[in-house]
């Protein structure tokens, strides 16, 4: 992958698909973002969350990009490979490797998502009535609500589903507004 030539043969081309990815990592790393008062407010002091986001967040950042760019498309694997972890971990040289190499991927997956996905909920319903829901009920309120909604079948019907939801958010945006 890093000795294929480019696939850019001017320089605005090259431009052109550099701003909308990086638009698309902001995007993503946003969420994480937006979670960081969830994280600091547990820290000693203001040098220990300076400390933890300048290196916490930017090496993450690269390290799952690095997984993400390089993990799909392995050394030992053509070209017309298919993309993704289960392919690229079927070619290594034992079953212990290709195990190593998945949970790794999961480890990954599993701590990027409930950094995202989980601590913020948790800790707004651990606000909602501090004496009855700790940080820890709330975690499990939002693990059963995560199920409740069954994002399976929301995969399932991604055109229907999302275009519903786009209905809906865009009808109550109009009516907060008025």
């Amino acid at each position: 992958m890093l000795n294929a030539p480019s696939q850019f043969h001017t320089h605005s081309s090259f431009l052109h698909f550099f701003f909308l990815s990086l638009t698309g990592i902001v995007g993503y790393w946003a969420t994480l973002s937006l979670n960081i008062p969830d994280f600091t407010r547990y820290a000693r002091s203001q040098e220990s969350q300076i400390a933890g986001q300048s290196f916490g967040l930017p090496v993450a950042m690269v390290l799952y990009s690095f997984i993400g760019s390089h993990a799909p498309q392995p050394p030992w694997s053509s070209s017309a490979a298919p993309y993704g972890p289960d392919h690229s971990a079927r070619p290594l040289p034992s079953t212990f490797v290709a195990f190593l190499a998945l949970i790794s991927i999961l480890i990954a997956t599993l701590n990027l998502n409930i950094g995202a996905n989980v601590v913020s909920p948790s800790n707004d319903f651990s606000h909602l009535a501090p004496r009855l829901i700790s940080f820890r009920t709330g975690g499990l309120i939002t693990g059963f609500l995560g199920l409740a909604i069954m994002p399976w079948r929301l995969m399932a019907a991604t055109l229907t589903t999302f275009n519903g939801w786009s209905a809906t958010r865009d009808c109550s945006a109009r009516w907060l507004e008025s």
